[in-house]
């Protein structure tokens, strides 16, 4: 079985189990931590800081969207221009669901999604709003998690964040 390292596992001339799990591995020995499989985003935890995250990055994302290039660029934050390329366009409610197993980076992924989110918004003048949005997330962060042999936020129970936003506004 040959090693690829496919950005989008539907690409995949063979996608059995083990296609998939060696298709990810890959793009793990490469940093490359998020893979596509058409709109489902994977992520694999890295285990250590990357340097993939911010504006620059963000602005790429949101390009790969504009240019519907996205399943060749995986990233969280194509995923949350997705969301929010989708509510302004259709003005319909956008959800992301984060799921994984406790260590997966659950939280981490849920923050640069709200990051994300936030940049876009502050394009639109809501800098303040945008800013609590971000500084509330560590004090929900904070009920309900324990340290574990994964990590040391480990949470107990499931999270709900909702962001509403009223035409151009968070």
């Amino acid at each position: 079985m040959v090693q690829t390292d496919k950005a989008d596992i539907v690409s995949l001339i063979h996608c059995e189990e083990d296609d998939v799990v060696n298709n990810l591995r890959a793009r793990h020995q490469k940093a490359s931590v998020y893979t596509a499989m058409s709109h489902i985003m994977l992520a694999v935890n890295p285990y250590q800081r990357l340097d993939i995250y911010g504006s620059a990055q963000i602005a790429k994302s949101r390009q790969a969207v504009l240019d519907n290039d996205a399943s060749n660029h995986p990233h969280v934050y194509v995923t949350a221009c997705h969301a929010f390329t989708n509510l302004r366009g259709y003005k319909q409610n956008q959800s992301v669901i984060v799921s994984g197993e406790s260590g997966s980076g659950k939280t981490e992924n849920a923050k640069r999604l709200m990051q994300c989110l936030t940049h876009l918004t502050q394009s639109t003048g809501n800098e303040k709003l945008a800013t609590q949005i971000l500084n509330a997330n560590p004090i929900l962060e904070a009920f309900g998690n324990a340290k574990t042999v994964m990590n040391n936020n480990s949470s107990r129970f499931s999270k709900f964040t909702k962001i509403l936003f009223d035409g151009e506004t968070v």
